[in-house]
């Protein structure tokens, strides 16, 4: 989240406060918060963090490489589809993720999937690795 959050990367501001940081790490330790990362060797180059159970909302991202977000988002994808997770909320219209397959919601529809992804009361698989 630091990268998320870096100045030199979000000069309008951010909302990763330091108190928002401690609470995704316990998100993260409780199976709640995730992260999808690219690494070019011991480089951080991209990720996009978020919350997830049946349904994934996502939070923050940045990539400092050329398609290294495109890696995250692939990860992203093959772990929600090994959960079926059927709605991948990546908040922000924008014509690049467009591009990558992503697509508008009305919100009748958008507020429809929410209630189909989170609708009852188990919690899903876990997003832990093996």
């Amino acid at each position: 989240m630091e990268r998320c959050a870096d100045p030199a990367l979000r000069p309008e501001g951010t909302w990763i406060s330091p108190q928002m940081r401690v609470a995704y790490r316990r998100l993260h330790q409780l199976d709640y918060a995730h992260s999808f990362e690219t690494w070019e060797g011991n480089q951080l180059v991209a990720a996009l963090r978020g919350r997830a159970r049946r349904a994934f909302f996502g939070e923050s991202m940045f990539s400092v490489a050329r398609d290294a977000s495109k890696v995250a988002l692939h990860a992203l994808v093959q772990a929600s589809l090994a959960r079926n997770v059927r709605l991948i909320d990546c908040q922000v219209d924008s014509e690049h993720l467009r591009s990558l397959g992503a697509r508008s919601l009305p919100r009748r529809e958008f507020v429809r999937e929410l209630a189909a992804a989170t609708g009852d009361s188990l919690p899903g698989a876990s997003w832990r690795k093996a």
